[in-house]
């Protein structure tokens, strides 16, 4: 038993080189193969005085509650930032599993602990980064600082008075964790005193969490003998986190699903908020189960939503999205007795300025010094602007033949958009003096209130895009965006010299409802179509491929001011010619291409746009020429 303990001192030693806890100001994360959830099993060992008892613990989680700690700081600034990184809430159900097969034992505080020192053991130890418990157990990997964290928010959600050890006065430095007992530790070796450390009049004892011998509450390694750790306690580190993962005894959990809609879009008219209702349903249907909404904008960290479920297993939450830009939804449900979590689709959703910030005119300022940001706020053509910048949503080069690129498509409306047909200002009333002519006689006189009404578009819209355009031969990009006034006149140039094939779903897309659109490029032909959400074909155009129609393919969507997009099941790919289904429902006889008329109200809008931009100006700087008051 002493060559035991030797070997496993001097293992610990050559592993310690290689060990060093990183101070870092981020963190960098790994690649991993995507998959609906994550999912794991490990072998739990009980001790009941000389009887040991074996049984499996079953772990899951959905891909979200990753993504929502990969997403949170990382930074350590001191080592007393580690006890950020410890968070009970999210193994809490790992706890009350453990807890639930220590709960009848003498010791149980003391067996549950050595029950989470297995269970943290069979993680691989791999120098690595500060990481979040729920990101240790998805890369089933860690080094001593990791693995401590993970135990300590196993032990501390299992009722535990815990703290984490640092050894800075070593090279490399290292860390475990400290449990405080009613007891002195009893399941040791009788050779050897347990050992601990006091803080705030309080024992705890040293638990060693890496897996380099099957230490147990007390053991010191050797290593550590005369280093004294810094005490980094765990004071208030109970995160109000509503998901966790899941876990079950003996018997692998079951899937479950989850679904996620956007539904009618409620707007406050007189301070322009907007409400957008998401809901969804889970499978099984249960009641009263917790369900997170997670909201973020692109390159940032998730906001998290809690709405709970009703009778049926339905859910419903709504969101404030008046704040223009963009935005992905996903709901997440951390599962239930012996169902694990799942995660929804997510869901792409565009928010528009619904309507220009107009300040009040001031009566007190003349007809002549309408101000140049009043100028700004009151013409629809800057609003116009700010709606078509591009956005992309999906982009993706291919080479090749066989490329279909499919999504779903959503236009929402309150019913409120903003119609600019005329923009009308108020000019108040005014003196002005006049020279009457032939005369050195100056008349002034009260130039009575006055409403201008400038001619606008005929309403303000934007468009949106599946585009499939041809780089050079057998290679294209494929791209989700939305499409500026440059866009718009390249697909009108590319249709009047017939080398572009585009379905206007504006004809057959109604608002609140969702659409699939799919354009579809092989050797034999080209083709876009589009379908309601049953997969009903509601529009067609397909073509035999040739070098001149092959260059630009798309399915266009007009939306206006005030409508929210919304994209789900983006995807690209290329796939063999038994998948193209479309081949098989249309003949592929030279068409002619559709009309570019639905094009035409862009156009006219920007001339008439222009023409009103004219027409202000020159009255403005009209109205700003000073008089001439004296005789030439």
């Amino acid at each position: 038993m002493a060559n035991k303990v030797l070997v496993a001192s001097l293992t610990f030693v050559l592993v310690c080189a290689a060990c060093a806890t990183v101070l870092s100001q981020g963190f960098c994360g790994q690649l991993y193969k995507e998959t609906s959830e994550f999912a794991s099993s490990y072998k739990i060992t009980i001790q009941n005085g000389c009887y040991l008892t074996y049984r499996d613990l079953y772990v899951s989680f959905p891909l979200s509650l990753r993504d929502y700690y990969e997403g949170k700081s990382h930074a350590l600034n001191g080592e007393m930032d580690f006890a950020k990184f410890v968070t009970p809430s999210a193994v809490q159900s790992i706890a009350e599993n453990l807890r639930g097969l220590t709960g009848e034992l003498p010791y149980c505080d003391e067996e549950f602990a050595n029950a989470v020192l297995t269970f943290v053991r069979q993680i691989p130890y791999v120098r690595s980064n500060a990481k979040y418990p729920v990101e240790t157990l998805f890369s089933n990997q860690a080094d001593c600082d990791g693995l401590s964290v993970l135990a300590a928010s196993v032990m501390k959600a299992g009722g535990l008075d815990v703290v984490l050890f640092f050894y800075g006065g070593i090279n490399p430095t290292h860390m475990n964790i400290g449990v405080c007992l009613e007891q002195m530790p009893v399941t040791r070796s009788w050779w050897a005193s347990p050992s601990g450390f006091e803080h705030n009049n309080k024992t705890y004892w040293v638990a060693e969490c890496t897996s380099l011998s099957d230490w147990t509450v007390g053991d010191r390694p050797e290593l550590l003998s005369s280093v004294e750790p810094i005490v980094i306690p765990l004071i208030n580190c109970r995160e109000n986190l509503p998901i966790q993962v899941s876990s079950s005894l003996d018997i692998p959990m079951n899937s479950s699903a989850i679904s996620i809609n956007l539904a009618e879009v409620y707007s406050e008219t007189n301070d322009g908020t907007r409400i957008l209702n998401v809901s969804g349903s889970i499978y099984p249907p249960l009641a009263n189960q917790l369900v997170v909404l997670y909201i973020n904008q692109p390159g940032y960290a998730p906001t998290a939503y809690a709405a709970f479920t009703d009778e049926y297993g339905k859910y419903a939450e709504m969101w404030n999205a008046t704040i223009p830009g963009t935005y992905i939804l996903k709901a997440s449900w951390c599962g239930s007795l012996n169902y694990s979590g799942s995660d929804s689709d997510a869901i792409t959703v565009l928010i528009g300025a619904e309507k220009p910030v107009v300040v009040a005119y001031s009566g007190e300022n003349s007809e002549s010094q309408i101000s140049e940001i009043q100028f700004q706020q009151y013409f629809p053509l800057n609003i116009a602007m700010l709606n078509r910048v591009s956005k992309e949503f999906l982009k993706n080069n291919l080479t090749g033949t066989d490329i279909v690129l499919s999504g779903d498509f959503m236009v929402l409306s309150d019913g409120h958009e903003v119609d600019l047909n005329k923009t009308t200002i108020t000019i108040p009333s005014h003196p002005r003096t006049y020279r009457l002519p032939r005369s050195r006689q100056l008349v002034t006189i009260m130039v009575p209130e006055r409403v201008m009404t400038i001619p606008g578009a005929d309403r303000l819209s934007s468009h949106f895009g599946f585009m499939l355009t041809r780089n050079n031969q057998d290679n294209y990009t494929a791209s989700v965006r939305t499409l500026n006034g440059g866009d718009l006149s390249e697909i009108t140039q590319n249709l009047t010299e017939r080398s572009a094939v585009v379905i206007n779903a504006s004809n057959v897309a109604a608002k609140q409802s969702w659409y699939k659109a799919k354009a579809i490029v092989s050797k034999e032909y080209v083709a876009v179509e589009v379908c309601d959400n049953n997969g009903t074909l509601l529009d067609k155009v397909a073509q035999a491929n040739t070098s001149k129609n092959a260059s630009l393919l798309g399915v266009l969507m007009m939306y206006q001011t005030g409508q929210i997009v919304a994209f789900k099941n983006l995807n690209v790919e290329t796939i063999s010619h038994g998948a193209l289904s479309l081949a098989q429902e249309t003949a592929l006889e030279p068409t002619i291409v559709k009309s570019i008329d639905f094009l035409y109200p862009h156009v006219r809008a920007s001339l008439l746009s222009a023409g009103a931009f004219l027409a202000f100006l020159s009255l403005w700087q009209r109205r700003k020429r000073p008089n001439r008051t004296k005789m030439r």
